[in-house]
């Protein structure tokens, strides 16, 4: 089955003003342009979060294309169906630049190979407590949207969310240049608590 690197790109307001989430999706056959399902499941996550995390200034664009990944001749793919996902909150509030929450992704495989994060900054002021954690009734919507995410993925016939990793297992065997495995993701988790990325900062 085909991977595909799918990009979001973020825009707000503070610190170096743009980000990106790259997610990768497995697909049943070649993609035929328009909605595709295993796309409507990261929409949808990035919904739940902007509702809960974004100020209404802050949004996430997906601009209908698809790389593919793990062919020595890969493709680029477009026409399927776009969206953005603009946020609820209190405009230009922003907690500190670069800093927010991430999600962890889980597959079969228990290592770092099988693991994978999506980062999530900055994000509202009103979603911080006052000890710094994120506060639990803006947190909790998120985590629904998750397990929705993964749920969503596992019951997809004609595709999947899933993490791509060209690295080495421990004692396997290094995968050929430009190529990985693909495995798709059966679990998340959501810490109470902040996370940053310095790219972001400044």
């Amino acid at each position: 089955m085909p991977t595909y690197a799918l990009r979001v790109k973020l825009t707000y307001a503070p610190g170096s003003k743009v980000g990106v989430n790259t997610w990768h999706i497995r697909t049943a056959g070649a993609p035929i342009p328009g909605p595709l399902s295993v796309v409507t499941l990261i929409k949808n996550w990035y919904t739940a979060v902007a509702a809960e995390m974004f100020p209404t200034d802050m949004k996430a664009d997906y601009d209908g294309t698809l790389t593919e990944v793990n062919s020595d001749t890969p493709a680029l793919v477009g026409g399927i169906t776009p969206f953005t996902v603009a946020g609820s909150q209190t405009a230009a509030s922003y907690g500190p630049a670069g800093v927010g929450f991430c999600v962890g992704w889980k597959t079969s495989l228990a290592s770092r190979q099988g693991r994978g994060r999506t980062f999530i900054s900055p994000i509202s002021l009103g979603a911080f407590q006052a000890d710094g954690t994120i506060v639990d009734t803006r947190l909790t919507p998120v985590k629904t949207a998750c397990t929705a995410l993964v749920n969503g993925s596992i019951a997809d016939g004609n595709g999947a969310v899933v993490i791509y990793s060209q690295g080495t297992p421990k004692g396997g065997v290094p995968p050929a240049k430009g190529h990985g495995v693909a495995r798709d993701i059966v679990g998340t988790s959501t810490n109470d608590k902040v996370a940053w990325l310095s790219s972001r900062r400044g």
